[in-house]
């Protein structure tokens, strides 16, 4: 998973950095439809920076990506909106794309 984050100087040197998330809710329906999909499966083995990762906020679930900035505009995020939709159909055609929200929320990492 750490190919997914971008530490700069100031990061590496404090050895605290935050990220940006935008992903949705793990369902438990979205999980039964992702543990059958191969594509997931080569993803979570194999994963890149266009594929979808979870992480665990508050005590629950989350898959979405990590964003690249600490910035970001609201058409910026409809469009990471569109890409987490369009690669979830991707994942689990049947899942109904009408169930999911989107959330942002940062994360700090400490290392």
């Amino acid at each position: 998973m750490l190919n997914h984050f971008y530490m700069n100087k100031q990061e590496l040197e404090t050895g605290i950095n935050f990220r940006l998330f935008a992903g949705c809710l793990m369902t438990s329906e979205l999980r039964m439809q992702l543990n059958q999909s191969s594509l997931w499966k080569q993803a979570k083995i194999a994963p890149s920076l266009q594929d979808l990762i979870e992480t665990h906020f508050q005590e629950k679930d989350f898959i979405g990506l990590f964003l690249q900035s600490d910035k970001i505009q609201l058409e910026e995020l409809r469009q990471i909106e569109k890409k987490i939709s369009q690669v979830l159909k991707t994942y689990c055609p049947q899942f109904p794309s009408e169930k999911i929200k989107i959330l942002v929320f940062s994360q700090v990492f400490i290392s």
